[in-house]
């Protein structure tokens, strides 16, 4: 297995490091994301209170459309017939706020091999999905995810992921493999733990699956108390049940 930071991995992938002829036996990668370059044209100052424009980091990507996330996998096309394991996260989660700014993944089914795919909900269904008033549609899941793939998980997920298993459930056929998801909850990023557990939860009791969905939050947060206000009133599990008892109801006029 490969763990590349930020201070390694744009260089490693931008000279095509990552390769089967120099990693033979490479079927793990986990690259980590971090939008702040080094400006190598400030030097270090200790006082600089005279100087309005210093800063010892820049942001690399700024503006919509900016970031590509297909630009990763083209980099490594040559493990597409030999990874079996990939993670794609935000290095410590720190600000994530630059994932506003990528183009989600168009498609992972190049990589024959991949059984284990870890990614936020952002670069797998876009930034904007689930999101009011936006006409984005994720990629069909038949062109999106390789057949191989056995787990997935998915970081930082809002409740809208929902409506993606939904698809997901009904399109099975291409992915009869799948055994397991796992939607990893973040106090930063995404939506709150009981939210998307709760939907979750609601949604699970109808809809029949051929794989286990699991719902955590992250090693670093603390464990979401739900008496302390964890939960709201749309989230609470019994209002969601009795809202889509009332929407099941067709009454006549």
């Amino acid at each position: 297995m490969l763990n590349f930071n930020p201070t390694d991995w744009c260089r490693a992938l931008e000279n095509r490091c990552l390769s089967s002829s120099l990693y033979p036996r490479l079927r793990k990668v986990k690259l980590y994301l971090n939008n702040q370059q080094y400006n190598p044209d400030v030097s270090f100052v200790e006082d600089y209170q005279d100087s309005d424009g210093y800063y010892e980091h820049r942001d690399i990507i700024e503006t919509s459309g900016q970031g590509h996330a297909d630009m990763l996998l083209n980099r490594m096309t040559s493990l597409s017939r030999t990874l079996t394991g990939l993670w794609i996260d935000v290095y410590k989660d720190l600000d994530a706020s630059f994932l506003h700014y990528f183009s989600s993944f168009s498609s992972f089914c190049a990589f024959q091999a991949l059984t284990l795919l870890s990614l936020p909900q952002m670069l797998l269904l876009g930034a904007d999905y689930g999101v009011l008033g936006q006409q984005h549609q994720s990629v069909p899941i038949h062109q999106l995810l390789p057949r191989s793939l056995e787990h997935r998980t998915i970081t930082a997920p809002y409740v809208s992921v929902v409506d993606w298993l939904e698809q997901l459930r009904y399109q099975g056929q291409f992915n009869t493999r799948l055994k397991t998801i796992e939607l990893v909850c973040s106090d930063s990023r995404g939506d709150p733990y009981p939210a998307v557990w709760s939907h979750v939860d609601v949604w699970a009791e109808e809809a029949a699956t051929w794989f286990v969905i699991q719902v955590f939050w992250s090693d670093g947060d603390v464990s979401p108390w739900w008496p302390q206000g964890a939960w709201s009133h749309d989230c609470d599990p019994y209002v969601m049940r009795v809202v889509r008892y009332l929407d099941g109801l067709h009454v006549g006029y």
